[in-house]
């Protein structure tokens, strides 16, 4: 029996308009919900059971560092605004970790301005400085904190993981 329930095809097909990053064979898609009870829920990874538990070894519920979501209660998909840009994260993930399970890296903005973070290994959430969105960055540097002091950690996330796709009737 899954440990987890089956997506919606009509969810699956919302979520599938997600960019994804990918980690190796892992792929993240980093989305904004709603829930059936119409709360809106930003920095949730909505993930494949046998992906997320053959990269992660365990289900988000059974680790005390992870946050979940149920797919059953998750009425609508769509991309978060939070998240980086797949292209900028695939580089970050390419890089690998900066230390055992963590890295760190710094964007650099068309300003010329830049800023430092520290996440885990999933690194697609970051708080953007105030007068700043994904689309004002114009290059990562992974493994480079050039601003320790004014370093920001990664935005907490949740994990929303699916064990296949129900199909409609």
């Amino acid at each position: 029996m899954p440990h987890t329930n089956k997506i919606p095809e009509s969810l699956y097909k919302q979520l599938s308009r997600v960019a994804p990053s990918r980690n190796w064979a892992m792929e993240y898609r980093p989305c904004l919900v709603t829930l059936k009870d119409r709360r809106k829920i930003d920095c949730v990874y909505v993930v494949p059971e046998q992906l997320y538990v053959q990269h992660w070894g365990a289900f988000p519920e059974d680790d005390s560092g992870k946050q979940s979501l149920q797919i059953e209660d998750v009425s609508e998909i769509e991309e978060s605004s939070s998240r980086l840009p797949a292209k900028i994260a695939n580089e970050i993930y390419e890089a690998g970790e900066s230390r055992m399970g963590y890295c760190i890296f710094t964007l650099v903005f068309k300003d010329g301005t830049s800023q430092a973070y520290f996440t885990g290994n999933a690194v697609d959430f970051v708080p953007f400085p105030t007068d700043k969105v994904a689309e004002d960055i114009e290059k990562v540097l992974p493994h480079e904190c050039r601003q320790a002091k004014n370093r920001m950690d990664g935005l907490r996330y949740y994990w929303c993981i699916y064990s296949d796709v129900e199909k409609s009737a």
